[in-house]
């Protein structure tokens, strides 16, 4: 049960994060550069968010919709936000460690790489 608590969590907190950010996003100039990157930061913070509150399998392995975040930064907001953003994640994922910290960030570079 706190599993699929969790689960339900995790995904509320990203579709708000992206309702939010897509409301206050395309209200500014998106097409400068300076916005672009602190679209990022704020999209990168928001996966950092997203990680605290993952399911953690009694292994140790994470379980999150980090991925989502990223597939949808880069195909919505471009290269620049989702590249800040998947760089920001994959610090954070190295910051924590553990087992399956190689496949956290290949997850996460390869779901902006998909989404661009």
């Amino acid at each position: 049960m706190q599993v699929a608590l969790n689960l339900v969590l995790n995904t509320t907190l990203l579709l708000s994060i992206c309702i939010l950010f897509n409301l206050f996003y395309q209200k500014l100039n998106s097409q400068n550069v300076w916005f672009r990157v602190i679209g990022g930061v704020a999209i990168g913070l928001a996966g950092i968010a997203i990680v605290t509150i993952a399911i953690r399998l009694p292994n140790g392995v994470i379980f999150d919709t980090r991925s989502i975040l990223l597939c949808v930064s880069g195909l919505f907001y471009g290269a620049i936000p989702a590249g800040i953003a998947a760089a920001i994640i994959v610090l954070y994922r190295l910051y924590i460690g553990g087992p399956g910290v190689v496949m956290g960030v290949t997850v996460a570079i390869a779901s902006a790489g998909i989404g661009i």
